[in-house]
């Protein structure tokens, strides 16, 4: 959950005025402290962030989405175990959360890759058109050993966004690895035409030419 931006530009300071001011009129609303708290993360002011965040939970235990903001500033700050608590927290009071399933899933990347996989694709089934998700789950799908489910990712997450080009590399590596060469062929011919200055598209022409001799 995000700031709503105050007319044309985001104003943080003057957000901040609002909602201090909100919250002076009623103590007691939560979302003011909430959206207080939001500016304040949005300045990098993480510690006072997180005091209004644990306010409004204070004004409302169910504020589920607070729990989740908190996780991401202590996801910035590095203390990721604290980070996966409160994400937990948040999908406790609502299972079909999008964002700390999301959220979740990421910090899982690298350390445990069927834990990443499970928490998107819960995230997948609540928002199946979000972008990069798909993306994600492909490359977890490849560390596990699941090409197949990879490749189906990878062009789910092509169906999403057709402009992410890095989609097609990954497919196409998959695909040459089973032997489907045109169609490696095809993806990687298609992740060079959308990335032109890819720092790797001279390797990926050299394999090209190869296989359409």
């Amino acid at each position: 959950v995000f700031l709503r931006p105050l007319g044309l530009r985001l104003d943080y300071g003057g957000a901040v005025k609002k909602y201090s001011d909100a919250i002076t009129a009623n103590p007691d609303d939560a979302e003011a402290y909430f959206n207080l708290a939001s500016a304040y993360k949005r300045m990098g002011k993480y510690d006072e962030a997180e005091a209004n965040y644990r306010i409004a939970l204070e004004k409302n235990p169910g504020f589920f989405e607070s729990w989740n903001n908190i996780g991401t500033i202590y996801r910035e700050k590095g203390m990721i175990q604290q980070a996966v608590k409160m994400f937990k927290k948040a999908i406790e009071i609502n299972p079909l959360y999008f964002d700390s399933h999301y959220n979740l899933g990421m910090i899982y990347s690298g350390s445990d890759w069927n834990a990443m996989i499970k928490e998107l694709e819960i995230a997948a089934d609540i928002k199946p058109g979000h972008e990069e998700l798909n993306y994600n789950l492909g490359i977890a799908y490849n560390r596990t050993g699941q090409a197949g489910k990879a490749i189906k990712a990878y062009e789910k997450e092509i169906e999403v966004n057709p402009a992410y080009a890095s989609s097609y590399k990954n497919a196409g590596l998959l695909y040459y690895g089973r032997g489907k060469h045109v169609k490696a062929v095809s993806n990687w011919k298609k992740y060079l035409e959308l990335k032109p200055d890819a720092p790797d598209r001279e390797l990926i022409l050299k394999e090209i030419n190869k296989l359409e001799k």
